[in-house]
Formats: C-alpha cells, structure tokens, sequence
C-alpha cells in the first residue's frame, strides 16, 4: 500500500502471493458504488450489464475507470428469440434457468453509448482479450457445459484492481471485498471475492451485436 497524507493505494484484488502483471485503476468510492448497485440487483432478483467509463485524458487511461453506468435490469433480452438457443447451448446450467445471463437491450445500449460519446468520456473495461472478432459472442451451434464457471482460458486475462483515495475508503472496501481478511490488512494481497457470494453475482455475458 504507497500512502500519501491521507490518500492512499492498494491492489485489493490479488491472491497471496500473485505478481502484478497489469491494472485498472479505480477510486475506492466507485468501486463501492459498483458493489452496492450490483449487490442490489442481484438481490431483486435481476441481472444487469454495465459499463465502465474514463475520460480520455484521465491518469493511466485506458486502464482506469472513473465512472459507471448500469443498463436497466428489466430489459434484459436474454430469451428473446435468438437469444434464447444460444444461451441454452452454453450448458444445462442455462437450460435449467432461464434468467442466467444478460444480454442488453439494443436500443438503449445505443443511446447510452451516445451518451457516454456527448459527455466527452469513453468505455473502458478490466480485462486483457486476445480473440479475433470472430471469437466473441455465443451461439446456438455451441456445445458447452460448465460455462458459468470462471473462465481460467489464457484468452482472457482479468487484470488486477488498483483502488486509490482516503485511507478510511480503501478499508471499507477491503472489508467489502475480503470479509474475512482482517481489516488492518488493507492493500495486502488477500483471496479475490467468490463469484458465488451474493453479494457479488456472476453472469454469463455475450457481447452484444
């Protein structure tokens, strides 16, 4: 953790002993904020999709985030026609339920990236992809099983998460990501959160068209 006043900077998202090979960078508050409105939809119930923003001239951009918008839960188009085999052909996982996975809604994708065009910021995102266009999205042709699982392929890389700002931010969410670290242990390299915690839902995502 590199302190300054105040203010400082941990990574909050490494297992022990892991190395830091690539960031993105957040402030403790927004990463709090992206927590709490994902925690409350899953809650609800509901899947969400969301985006996270920087503007172009932001320290270490594109890798920091500066903002997030979260698309509406109750346009999730995941069993419109078309949408709906593909997702089935990921596993019995997503054959057995139908509200696993989010694919957003195409209209107001649009209009939120428009927006997020006009305000001067652009769409950033925490991982490292090396696919060919070609190898994005699902289909129905797929034969998967066991795709909800964490993908631990070398395609796709999860980079590690660099919180900054006051002390007293970063260990409220060190306690929020690490539970049952202490919280004195703020910055040290301490188990990611499990994908399985409700309070941090994972869903299966295909890139939208």
């Amino acid at each position: 953790m590199r302190t300054n006043g105040d203010a400082a900077q941990a990574v909050v998202s490494l297992r022990c002993g892991e190395e830091v090979h690539g960031a993105v960078t957040m402030s403790a508050a927004l990463c709090l904020r992206v927590l709490r409105q994902a925690a409350g939809i899953h809650r609800a119930g509901l899947k969400s999709y969301g985006l996270l923003i920087a503007e172009p001239g932001a320290v270490g951009y594109p890798f920091t985030a500066t903002g997030v918008v979260f698309l509406d839960s109750q346009k999730n188009r995941r069993n419109d026609p078309g949408h709906r085999a593909a997702f089935r052909a990921q596993g019995e996982y997503f054959r057995q339920f139908d509200d696993a996975g989010f694919v957003a809604d195409s209209a107001e994708l649009l209009a939120v990236c428009r927006a997020i065009e006009d305000s001067g910021r652009e769409i950033v995102a925490p991982f490292r992809v090396d696919k060919e266009p070609s190898d994005f999205g699902i289909s129905d042709r797929d034969a998967f099983q066991g795709s909800e699982l964490a993908y631990t392929g070398p395609e796709v890389t999860p980079l590690a998460l660099v919180a900054h700002g006051p002390r007293r931010a970063l260990r409220r969410l060190t306690h929020t990501l690490h539970p049952k670290a202490a919280p004195t242990g703020v910055g040290r390299r301490a188990r990611p959160p499990d994908p399985s915690d409700p309070g941090l839902p994972a869903t299966h995502e295909p890139v939208p068209g």
